[in-house]
């Protein structure tokens, strides 16, 4: 079995204002806001091939990322109107096994890089023309590897059904001297439990 897809991009802007007391008793400052925010487009291919009670699946997907740089950031004074963000190649293939009827095990690997670089830092603290990178602690900055297992068990007849999974992910990252968030390294790990009962 093969299939695609592809979801078009969408640049989401949004309008306020901030405003900051300092307890000096002339009343807060306010300062307007022009934030915006990108949703890339989409493009995935996808294979699923099954042999008796075994099968198998990959997917690709590429995230359009790059077309945004200029539609995302967060409106602040001095902060760039301007994201270091690149196209995303993701990559995930995983199995299936019918163990026994109703029963069904499943696992998977993925593999999803960074969508975003460095960045560049602004020439001055008050201007806005540098460029927004990496943040410091933000697990989607990273390049990630994630694995999964899971099982469904069909019950009542078929007519219901129970399902649990596990995932682990992990990633680490070094930003460099000179860039948007400064220098330094840092690594983070992700695990997961669901289940869901169905009827």
């Amino acid at each position: 079995t093969l299939g695609g897809s592809y979801r078009v991009a969408a640049v989401k802007e949004r309008s306020g204002s901030l405003s900051v007391n300092l307890g000096t008793g002339t009343g807060p400052i306010v300062q307007d806001l022009d934030a915006s925010d990108y949703a890339p487009a989409i493009f995935g291919l996808g294979a699923e091939m099954r042999w008796g009670k075994l099968g198998f699946f990959v997917e690709y997907r590429r995230d359009f990322w790059a077309a945004g740089r200029t539609h995302v950031y967060r409106g602040y004074p001095g902060d760039p109107k301007e994201t270091d963000l690149y196209d995303a190649d993701n990559f995930m293939l995983g199995g299936k096994w019918r163990m026994l009827p109703g029963l069904l095990a499943t696992g998977g690997y993925g593999a999803f890089p960074a969508r975003i670089g460095e960045g560049v830092t602004a020439t001055s603290s008050t201007s806005n023309d540098g460029v927004s990178g990496v943040g410091f602690g933000n697990f989607r900055d990273l390049s990630r590897n994630a694995l999964a297992i899971g099982g469904k068990y069909q019950t009542f007849g078929n007519q219901g059904y129970l399902a649990s999974n596990i995932h682990y992910s992990w990633g680490a990252r070094s930003v460099s001297e000179g860039s948007s968030a400064g220098d330094y390294s840092y690594k983070a790990t992700m695990i997961g439990f669901g289940g869901v009962y169905g009827f």
